[in-house]
């Protein structure tokens, strides 16, 4: 599993464990939550980084992108050449419908 697959991964567990989180919270305010509270924030701070790691690999991508269209034959990788043809697929459904 790819770092950038290991991340939408942990970032979709994150959002239900932070629901959890909160919702043990609510149900358990006497008692446990000083350190519900710390968890939770200790939770939400790593989900936070993870969706700035998302938001610049999503950055990175956009800009490869825009880079390999203005020189495809600089993209070597099967994969990465694969991703561009669909996304240029996308691009052009997209163009259509906006022009209908």
């Amino acid at each position: 599993m790819s770092f950038w697959e290991r991340i939408k991964e942990d970032l979709k567990e994150g959002m239900k464990e932070g629901a959890e989180t909160l919702k043990a919270g609510f149900e358990v305010v006497k008692g446990k939550t000083g350190e519900l509270t710390e968890q939770g924030i200790k939770k939400y701070k790593v989900y936070n980084l993870k969706n700035e790691v998302k938001d610049n690999m999503a950055d990175l991508g956009a800009r490869f992108y825009a880079m390999a269209k203005e020189d495809p034959k600089s993209v070597t990788d099967p994969q990465a050449v694969g991703i561009i043809e669909k996304i240029s697929g996308l691009q052009e459904e997209i163009e259509a419908l906006e022009k209908k």
